[in-house]
């Protein structure tokens, strides 16, 4: 989409998928798929992309969901919304643009006992926020994850749970809230503007699809 006039272009660049994110860096477009597959479209705006599509190792067993871009580190970050290993955490990965390979090794895990941690440390009131004191499993699947354009932090969301959890590039757990379920039905997207205005998209489970903007103080 051109934002100058809103005139849009649509051309084909692989078969029929589950597509779940895309990510933007300077005329090359990512496209995710939940089994980690990533397509490069690149030279997006000459009206002859290139096409390349990349085997991450990745399965349908991590589900992946979120792919954002990091500029500090040149690379693309993967948020996945299962683990098949089981257990109480998420992982997310990392895509280096440099090489075009994904690092095999985690970057960081988002675990049960660390949010309950982070919680009761905090001591972030509401009835919301102190059933997670109780929980047994993760009721977390992240669906989206940005770099935060000022600080670097990574803003990671989940449609499960209704989560917008805050880390450091280390995975550190900033900040965790708690979104209105009445308000998202279903948040899936989230993306900053360059001055930090955030936005998160919601797929409309039993409505239209709906884009909120949170503006900077």
């Amino acid at each position: 989409i051109h934002p100058e006039d809103g005139h849009f272009e649509t051309f084909p660049f692989s078969k029929k998928g589950d597509y779940e994110d895309l990510q933007l860096v300077g005329d090359t477009l990512y496209a995710l798929k939940s089994n980690g597959k990533i397509n490069r479209i690149a030279q997006i705006t000459s009206g002859t992309p290139v096409i390349e599509k990349f085997d991450t190792g990745l399965t349908e067993a991590h589900d992946c969901e979120g792919l954002g871009y990091d500029p500090a580190n040149n690379r693309l970050l993967i948020a996945c919304k299962a683990n098949p290993a089981g257990g109480n955490e998420r992982n997310i990965y990392t895509f280096d643009l440099a090489t075009q390979q994904l690092n095999k090794n985690i970057l960081f895990s988002i675990k049960l006992v660390d949010i309950q941690s982070f919680l009761k440390q905090n001591k972030l009131s509401g009835p919301d926020y102190a059933t997670w004191a109780d929980k047994t499993t993760l009721e977390l699947g992240p669906s989206a994850i940005a770099v935060h354009p000022l600080s670097g932090n990574y803003y990671i969301l989940s449609s499960v749970g209704k989560v917008l959890l805050v880390t450091s590039p280390g995975g550190a757990i900033l900040q965790l809230v708690l979104l209105d379920k009445k308000v998202h039905a279903q948040p899936e997207g989230i993306a900053f503007t360059p001055d930090g205005t955030m936005f998160i998209s919601d797929e409309g489970k039993s409505g239209p699809p709906k884009l909120y903007r949170f503006r900077m103080n």
